[in-house]
């Protein structure tokens, strides 16, 4: 189909407890999705048409009347009121750094395969109004709580039934938090210490200028211009720049060779992982067989699986030998409990237990297609191509409408 001239709506009708959600998705055929099977990515394919040359990131996401709210009924910072919102970039455009191709497949890009696609302009009508599309999903690791971005460079955080972020003793700290997000995030990461203390700010991102903010209930600190990341856990904080480069990190954490050229950096409690830009991952107990990689996901106490570029999925749990899973794999994530779950070429996700010396309770993930996931302590979270999250695992774990 030609790009540009033809339009595609997708409507579809949830119902979900007395709580009616509809969910409208438009996307300039051609410039959403690409060539790939899960709706992602761009011009020049990767694996799944993720990474590759060109896949660029979704733009043009509608905040829509009202806005989104965040935990307590406070508007997150960056929320625009009213008919229209605003028009979110969300995310760092391109094939991001490196991109390395090797046998055709890019190494994936955190932020530039944003759900939908290049230029797609996605938004979820809830409540008589519209806010942008859900586009990335980050968890808090070892505790059930995530924290999501839309489009439009908005951010929210939930937690499981054990976690409820309204409750005590976390309401004396995360709707707050929430609250003093900066606006137009394109990149977000939420640490495992549910409470602010000295130890490090709950909350890190960076935004479409390229900022790197950290947060949390208490204030904020500047971590720097022209980035492309900033994680925090509750050893600390690391900044990856726009060249690839770790520019700073926290001496309490074991960090990737401050000499490697980096697309992802990624936060556990006492260490910091990465995918260089060639797609060799950087985990301190992880010895990836040969290859060339294009995802990784870790939780703290070395639990990690990555995607490689045959679309296996190679993982390992607390640096036992790693175990290979053939398939056509796009994305992983793993859980502290020991499974990993994976999104599959057709966006269907399939879990597993990583952990060999236990018995871990079957998942039955929710029906696909999904793009992008994250796991935490007994659960993952799944984003759609319609911009909306589904969550799943041992415990009962709520997404706020519209998210």
């Amino acid at each position: 189909m030609g790009r540009g001239s033809r339009l595609i709506s997708l409507f579809l009708a949830v119902r979900s407890g007395s709580t009616r959600l509809a969910i409208f998705a438009l996307c300039l055929v051609g410039s959403c999705g690409g060539s790939s099977a899960a709706g992602k990515g761009g011009a020049g394919g990767g694996v799944a048409g993720r990474g590759g040359g060109g896949g660029s990131v979704g733009s043009g996401g509608a905040a829509g009347a009202g806005g989104a709210t965040g935990l307590g009924g406070a508007l997150n910072a960056g929320g625009q009121s009213g008919a229209g919102g605003m028009a979110g970039a969300g995310g760092g455009g391109g094939a991001g750094i490196g991109a390395a191709a090797t046998g055709g497949h890019g190494v994936r890009d955190a932020g530039a395969d944003a759900v939908g696609g290049a230029s797609a302009a996605c938004a979820v009508a809830v409540d008589g109004g519209t806010i942008a599309c859900t586009t990335e999903i980050v968890s808090g690791h070892d505790n059930d709580v995530y924290c999501a971005l839309k489009a439009d460079g908005r951010m929210n955080c939930w937690g499981s039934d054990r976690y409820d972020l309204s409750k005590p003793p976390y309401d004396a700290t995360w709707p707050a938090a929430i609250a003093k997000a900066p606006p137009n995030l394109v990149q977000l990461s939420v640490s495992n210490g549910l409470e602010s203390d000295t130890t490090g700010y709950l909350l890190c991102g960076v935004d479409r200028e390229g900022t790197g903010t950290c947060w949390d209930n208490q204030g904020s600190k500047t971590m720097g211009q022209g980035l492309k990341a900033v994680t925090t856990s509750l050893f600390g904080t690391c900044v990856l720049d726009v060249h690839g480069a770790i520019t700073a990190c926290d001496a309490g954490l074991t960090a990737p060779p401050a000499s490697g050229l980096y697309a992802e950096i990624l936060p556990s409690e006492s260490y910091v992982a990465a995918l260089d830009i060639a797609g060799v991952p950087f985990e301190p107990t992880f010895t990836a067989p040969a290859g060339t990689y294009v995802d990784l996901a870790v939780n703290d106490a070395h639990r990690v699986a990555a995607v490689r570029s045959d679309g296996a999925v190679v993982a390992s749990f607390s640096g036992e030998d790693p175990v290979i899973r053939l398939g056509s794999f796009t994305h992983v994530a793993v859980d502290y409990e020991g499974r990993a779950c994976a999104i599959d070429s057709g966006g269907e996700v399939i879990c597993w237990p990583i952990e060999t010396n236990g018995s871990l309770p079957a998942l039955a993930p929710p029906p696909g297609p999904f793009v992008r996931i994250a796991g935490a302590e007994a659960t993952f979270c799944a984003v759609r191509p319609t911009g909306m999250t589904a969550c799943f695992g041992d415990v009962p774990i709520e997404v706020p409408a519209g998210w």
